[in-house]
């Protein structure tokens, strides 16, 4: 392999039929630095010349040309992951009980 070309594969978020497939390899056929494209039906493969693309670029083209990717969950934010481990530490410490201030007994 090239050091200007960069072989990537992509999983599909579903199980794509023959059509969908065909659609697909034509429409990347038509970007100019996308080349030896293979597409199964859960995954594609293909390369791309560096100085035409990023990954970036290849997965919006993709995208253009109707592949379904996974969904990705979104990591959770610096706060929010703060917030949760100082719940979790919270739980630890204290249990599942309200503290003995906010008894109305």
């Amino acid at each position: 392999m090239n050091d200007y070309k960069t072989k990537v594969e992509f999983q599909s978020g579903r199980t794509l039929d023959q059509s969908e497939i065909g659609t697909i390899i034509l429409r990347l056929s038509n970007e100019d630095g996308i080349s030896d494209i293979r597409i199964e039906p859960d995954t594609v493969q293909l390369e791309y010349l560096n100085h035409l693309h990023s990954s970036a670029s290849v997965k919006d083209a993709l995208v253009r040309a109707g592949f379904p990717f996974i969904a990705q969950k979104k990591k959770p934010g610096i706060f929010k992951r703060f917030i949760e481990d100082l719940a979790q530490q919270n739980k630890k410490t204290y249990g599942n009980k309200r503290l003995d201030c906010c008894n109305t007994d």
